[in-house]
């Protein structure tokens, strides 16, 4: 955790910032890609997600963990629910960053580890 206390006026996306530097950033897309590399390698689990794969970028890791955040923010009983084209149960920012097999794609793949 934290052991500084931090300023104030420290906007959601500083905050953020002090968790996923550039570093990091760069090691989850990495070891994501490479995780991804191996898996796409053993001929018997070669599915539709694996086949379609293209590696991350900085950029759709940042949209795919946002993705996530806002998942824990605005609640659906199935996560699928907020892709929903429906107004009253769906959300248009998940529409406009990312599909939806696209974000399960990732998240199936996705590498992450933790630091101790």
């Amino acid at each position: 955790g934290l052991q500084v206390d931090p300023p104030p006026d420290l906007s959601p996306l500083s905050f953020f910032k002090l968790f996923f530097t550039e570093p990091a950033f760069d090691l989850l897309i990495g070891e994501t890609n490479r995780y991804a590399a191996q898996w796409s390698g053993h001929s018997q689990r070669r599915c539709s997600c694996i086949r379609s794969w293209s590696p991350v970028t900085k950029n759709s890791l940042r949209i795919f963990l946002a993705l996530f955040l806002l998942m824990g923010v605005s609640r659906r009983p199935q996560v699928a629910m907020c892709w929903s084209l429906d107004p009253l149960i769906g959300c248009v920012a998940f529409h406009r960053a990312m599909s939806r097999n696209r974000c399960v794609k990732k998240q199936n793949l996705f590498f992450f580890f933790f630091f101790f």
